[in-house]
This record gives structure tokens, sequence and C-alpha cells, in this order.
């Protein structure tokens, strides 16, 4: 019987943690994808990705711990993508470079939802 009330209490701590992953990561791309959508105006996009970035830092690492690499680096090439676009000042090069990391931080959001398809 004692291995059975184990076998619950690491099921209960494996399912929280889940949960508590699952809140991470979507609040993370909610965060990013706020961000994308409010504060990124061509004349100040680079102290935007700036602080965007060091956002993505600090959560990149547990992120990590679960997210497909694929979609971990996806982010990052997209970042950097919109950095270059925003250094060169071309105004078409930011716009798809946004959309696309838009479009990425969409899919680390769906890597991590509860989902039948995520669950096989």
């Amino acid at each position: 019987m004692k291995g059975f009330y184990t076998a619950i209490a690491a099921f209960i701590v494996l399912v929280a943690l889940i949960v508590c992953n699952a809140i991470y990561i979507h609040d993370t791309a909610k965060e990013i994808g706020s961000q994308l959508d409010t504060s990124f105006a061509p004349a100040k996009a680079e102290e935007a990705i700036i602080e965007l970035e060091a956002y993505w830092k600090a959560r990149r690492g547990i992120a990590e711990l679960t997210v497909p690499s694929r979609v971990i680096w996806e982010i990052d090439d997209r970042l950097c993508e919109l950095r270059v676009a925003a250094s060169q000042k071309d105004a078409e090069s930011f716009a798809t470079a946004l959309s696309l990391l838009k479009t990425a931080v969409q899919r680390l959001a769906e890597a991590e939802q509860f989902s039948i398809g995520n669950l096989l």
C-alpha cells in the first residue's frame, strides 16, 4: 500500500509540474506577443528589440527544457532577423521579420498547450 501512495504522490507532482510549465510557456509567449503588438514602431524598434531579447534570454533556459529545440531556434533566428532589419532601416524586411517572429511565438505557445496532438 505504501508503494501505491508513493506512486500517487509522484503522479500528482508530475501533473503539477506539467501544468506549471504549460502556464510558464503560455505566459512567456503571451508577453512576447504583447510586446510585439505594442512596442514595435519602426522608429524605436532597436530599443524594443534589445528589451525583447533580454526578456527572451531570461525565459529561454526553462523553455529549452520542454519545448522542441526547433521552436527555440526559430525564435532566436527570427529575433536576429528582426534586429538586422531594424538596424538597416528596411521597412519591408522589418515587417516580414516581425510577422515571422509572431508566427514563431505562436508555435511556442502551441508546443505546450493542452491538446491531443501534443499528448501523442
